[in-house]
Formats: structure tokens, sequence, C-alpha cells
């Protein structure tokens, strides 16, 4: 799992080196647009890469449940201030650091309750955790969506540059959409391998309290229920029917496992149309063991209900 997201960093990694590298090729024509406009695009894509990589160390503390994955945002929130103030040292016009620094604070805060859900550890609330990432990600949205009207006021004012100058600023707005889709391809992996995780989970957890040949609740799963139940009501009462097969071993010995198999299917069926016609509940039946089935029935059973299951399964 950690090969791909490592990949994928390395992949945008080198997309943003590229928009940095493309903004030393600049005509030296357009000397305005290299001393002021190209820092203040700079330092703007600087921003919207401090927002996207905030966001990316969310969603893999996320996947690893490890919290060294966003240690790294205190270096990622200075540089963005330091960023901030360059784009007011340059004057930039039409300027609204409230707008950016809200929707900061705002990821800020979305980021500080999903770990504070994580810490809780084994009982932590998986879809509050996917609340908190929902709308952590749609602050970085809103963050992107004024740093992209930045971006289009700082182009604006570049007006006629030379025309190598506008190429490396075509390039530049190409570079971050691919940097863009690079996020958007590390979310979209973290939760396809979150999916395949909780459904892996499911999987072994059915397992792990249902019988696999016949599909019924197991032992486990009965002395859980009955555990929980003593719980629940100390006083409760349960009535108990044990069904064996008869020389289900000499049928072993004698066909084989797969006809055992087939034999033990083939019962349980016959059981549940069994119960099911005498009015038993549909949850009573478990695989008590190999060959053995038991039946548990709550006190609040009619009087004679068990014993009449006993001799319809007899009969």
């Amino acid at each position: 799992m950690f090969i791909p997201v490592v990949a994928i960093i390395l992949v945008a990694a080198f997309v943003i080196k590229m928009g940095y590298d493309s903004t030393s090729s600049v005509s030296s024509k357009a000397s305005k647009l290299i001393e002021i406009q190209i820092p203040k695009l700079r330092a703007t894509g600087d921003i919207r890469h401090e927002m996207n990589a905030r966001l990316i160390n969310l969603y893999t503390y996320y996947a690893t449940l490890e919290p060294s994955a966003i240690t790294d945002n205190t270096q990622l929130e200075d540089d963005f201030y330091t960023n901030l103030q360059e784009l007011e040292t340059l004057g930039f016009p039409g300027y609204d650091a409230k707008a950016l620094l809200s929707a900061s604070g705002e990821f800020q805060s979305h980021q500080d309750a999903f770990h504070e859900e994580m810490s809780v550890g084994a009982d932590r609330d998986w879809d509050q955790l996917r609340v908190h990432l929902a709308n952590a990600e749609e602050s970085a949205q809103k963050s992107d969506r004024i740093l992209s009207e930045w971006s289009q006021n700082i182009r604006n004012m570049a007006g006629e540059g030379a025309s190598s100058t506008l190429d490396n600023l075509s390039r530049l707005n190409q570079i971050a959409v691919t940097f863009s889709i690079v996020v958007i391809a590390i979310a979209s992996f973290v939760m396809i391998m979150l999916y395949a995780r909780f459904r892996d989970q499911d999987e072994i957890y059915w397992r792990a309290y249902h019988d696999h040949l016949t599909g019924l609740p197991n032992r486990r799963n009965l002395e859980e229920k009955l555990y929980n139940d003593l719980l629940n009501d100390s006083n409760s009462k349960k009535t108990i029917l044990l069904i064996g097969l008869d020389r289900l071993a000499l049928v072993t010995s004698t066909f084989g496992h797969l006809m055992a198999d087939q034999l033990a299917v083939s019962v349980t069926a016959w059981i549940e149309e069994c119960l099911n016609e005498e009015g038993a509940p549909d949850d009573s039946l478990y695989q008590f063991a190999p060959g053995v089935w038991l039946l548990l029935l709550d006190e609040n059973q009619q009087t004679g209900t068990a014993a009449s299951l006993a001799y319809a399964l007899l009969d």
C-alpha cells in the first residue's frame, strides 16, 4: 500500500520542482514580470502546495493510523504565513488575507477534531472521522478557489509581456493543474485501500462468528450472546436443545468428508424448515460443533414449545 503512495508523492514533488524550474527560463525582456509578478505567482503556488500537502498528510494519517503523518504540518503552516507576508510585501492588489486565513483556520480546526477522535483508540468513531475529513477537504478547496482567483489576477496584471514569459506562465498553470490531479489521485488511492481494508475486516469478522460450512452462528457467537444477555438481565432463563446427528463419523469414513459436508448442509436446511413450521425464532439455531446443532429459546416462549420442537425434530 505504501509503495504506490510514495510513488505518487514523488511524482507530485517532481511536478512542483518543474514548476519552480520553469520560472528560471523567463525572458530577460520582461524584467517587471521577473521582479514582481512571477514572485507573486510563485508565492501563491507555494501557499496552494502547502495547503494541499496538509490535506495529503491528513489522509495519510487516516490510512495509517499514525499521528506522525501530520507532524510535518507545523513547518507547512510556518511556510504558509511566510508566503502570505511575501505577497503583502510585493504589494499584491486585491489581496484578501482574511478569507484565506479563515479557510486555513477552519482546516486546522477540523484537523484538531480529527486528531482528537483518532486519539480515542479502538473506540474511535470512523463515521465521525470521515465527517472531519470531508470538512477539512472542503476548507482546503475553499482556499484553493481563493488562490486560483489570485493567480488569475496576477496573470491579468502581467499584461502584454514577452511571448516567452507568457508561455512560462501558461506552463506554470498546467503544472498547477497536474499537481491538483496528483492530489486527487492520492486521495482516491487512499480511499480505495481503506474500502478494501474495511471489506476484509467485515469478512474476517463474519468468519469468526459463523460456521463456514452451514453459515449458522457458531459456538463463539452463542457464548457472547449468552454473556451479553446475562449482563443485561441476570435473571434471564433459557431453554436449550442439543441436536446431534448420529453416525456422522461412519458416514465420513465410508463416503468421505465431501459427502459428510453435503449431509450437514442438507440437515441444516431440514432443521431450519422444521423450526420455521413450528414457529421457532429465526435466530435461535446455532452450529455448536461438527454434527451438533443447538437451539436456544427464551423463557417467554409458550409452555411446551421446546417439547413440541423436540418431538417434531425426532418425528
